[in-house]
């Protein structure tokens, strides 16, 4: 996997995730 394609991923899973977090505070 190159590093493109693995900080993408990373992007996609953390945005949903940090946002889920705001909603929860």
């Amino acid at each position: 996997m190159d590093s493109l394609t693995r900080a993408s991923l990373e992007l996609f899973l953390l945005l949903p995730l940090s946002l889920l977090l705001h909603r929860a505070e």
